[in-house]
């Protein structure tokens, strides 16, 4: 076998172990994000409960500046603003 042969068999074989070792770290963090996106719903949850038991508003909002979530908020992330500042906006609109 000559020098050139046997490089390219190590090269091969080498190819081979990292290809493995790709698909192994694939696969784990394959399923660290399934393990994280299980969670998501608990941790949601947990997030509103707490946001709910706090005396202020809390709201995040998405880049272009719509609610996406709010204490007292309906599904949409609507806050029901009227609660806290008294005024009603329906009535300020007639």
């Amino acid at each position: 076998m000559t020098n050139i042969e046997q490089q390219r068999r190590d090269a091969v074989n080498e190819l081979r172990r990292a290809h493995d070792d790709l698909e192994l770290r694939v696969l784990e963090r394959t399923e660290e994000l399934a393990r994280s996106i299980d969670r998501l719903p608990q941790n949601s949850d947990q997030d509103r409960f707490l946001a709910d038991a706090m005396p202020q508003i809390v709201w995040t909002t998405k880049p272009n500046g719509n609610t996406n979530f709010g204490t007292d908020s309906d599904a949409n992330g609507n806050i029901n603003a009227d609660k806290y500042t008294g005024s009603n906006e329906s009535a300020d609109n007639d």
